[in-house]
């Protein structure tokens, strides 16, 4: 299963979502992207195990709102199943500060940021995680 979208595509694999993450995120932009994932959740991913793979290399970052929704997200039974959630940011500080801001600390999951996508494909991989494919 595949999304295509100005701002973000979404990917599937057995037991991982890959997203790639593009320009700034508003509200909209943010809702629009978490319907699509709620969505995918439900059709593929409900009751099992699963990661997810985040690029953000090519991401301008979001409004401080959106962090709101993300953070209501990151609790919510939908992510019920996500056991690891790697985040590509490159070496920007600013990118690293704004997704710290959106690890909610009730989460049961674990994320871990990385510089480059290959660093987090190891880390995923290393949990058993199949990230070959991913490109």
């Amino acid at each position: 299963m595949e999304v295509k979208k100005n701002f973000y595509n979404i990917k599937t694999y057995p037991g991982l979502i890959y997203i790639q993450c593009f320009f700034a995120w508003d509200d909209k932009v943010t809702k629009d992207f978490l319907d699509d994932v709620i969505r995918i959740f439900k059709k593929r991913y409900q009751g099992k195990s699963f990661a997810f793979l985040v690029n953000n290399l090519e991401w301008g970052l979001a409004t401080p709102s959106t962090e709101r929704l993300i953070l209501d997200f990151a609790v919510s039974k939908f992510t019920i199943g996500i056991t690891h959630h790697a985040v590509v940011v490159g070496q920007s500080e600013v990118k690293k500060w704004q997704n710290t801001n959106v690890i909610n600390e009730h989460q049961k999951h674990i994320t871990k940021m990385f510089e480059t996508i290959n660093d987090a494909k190891s880390w995923l991989e290393s949990f058993g995680y199949q990230t070959y494919h991913v490109e």
